[in-house]
């Protein structure tokens, strides 16, 4: 085995991602279209991704490893 990942995750990334999905949900439901639904969610996301100056990769990256998560809060 060359490398090992462990995704054993402590409660740390949920509580972490929490604010981010419930504003996406929100952004969601004030729309009938489940189309309008969708890019709603997806611009809540990315506009979260811009004003951190991220990736989703990164964003993620560093939820799974639990280093930097006051910066994506």
């Amino acid at each position: 085995m060359v490398s090992h990942l462990s995704l054993a995750h402590r409660g740390a990334p949920i509580e972490a991602v929490t604010p981010l999905y419930e504003r996406m949900l929100a952004a969601e439901a004030r729309h009938n279209r489940a189309v309008d639904a969708a890019r709603a969610g997806r611009d809540t996301l990315l506009t979260h991704l811009q004003e951190r100056e991220t990736t989703y990769d990164r964003f993620i990256w560093n939820l799974i490893n639990d280093h930097s998560l006051a910066g994506h809060r």
